[in-house]
């Protein structure tokens, strides 16, 4: 009984570190961490070949361990040519992982004012993902870094704004800008009218 919890115990274990380490790839892959986590790999796959000597395994803790490495393979194997490209020089790998980090090949575009009106950031996504690509674009224009804040991050930063502004100010919608000038990023959040 204690063998197979605790192999159940080892699957859950082998599932959320698969999670953790897709998410520490993520983070460098976005320029938010200096050197892969290949630390955190080399105790998964030492975790995955531990459970793979398992003998008393269940017909459905076995089903369950191939599923897991089954997709641990896969990013595996993602993360393997992310990085040999990122190693040559090779942006183009990783727009899979985010597709708003520019392309070395990618002309800087020129930034023209853009403005969003917003009431519920919840409800407009297409108007919070708008206000990102405007103010990313900006970054870029003026060659300021653009993986600073990850998109599920500013959305909290707007939703948070939004909140405060309209119980602060009493309006029904924010109306932000973003704009370049004397080359810097301007952001700015008002009452819309």
């Amino acid at each position: 009984m204690s063998a197979t919890t605790s192999i159940d115990d080892q699957l859950t274990r082998l599932d959320e570190d698969i999670r953790k380490l897709k998410v520490e790839f993520e983070i460098y892959f976005n320029g938010g961490s200096k050197k892969p986590p290949y630390d955190m790999k080399y105790r998964t796959d030492s975790l995955v070949k531990r459970l793979y000597d398992a003998r008393n395994m269940t017909f459905g803790q076995r089903f369950k361990y191939n599923s897991l490495v089954a997709r641990y393979n896969v990013y595996k194997e993602l993360w393997r040519r992310t990085v040999k490209n990122l190693e040559e020089g090779s942006r183009e790998a990783i727009r899979d992982v985010s597709p708003l980090l520019p392309r070395v090949h990618d002309p800087v575009p020129e930034f023209s004012t853009s403005t969003v009106r917003c009431s519920d950031p919840s409800a407009e996504p297409d108007k919070v993902r708008e206000l990102y690509t405007a103010l990313v674009t900006a970054k870029r224009s003026c060659g300021e870094p653009t993986d600073e804040v990850p998109f599920d991050r500013f959305e909290k930063i707007i939703e948070a704004q939004v909140k405060q502004i309209r119980t602060k100010l009493h309006c029904e919608a924010i109306e932000f800008t973003v704009e370049v000038a004397d080359g810097t990023v301007k952001f700015r959040a008002k009452a819309g009218s």
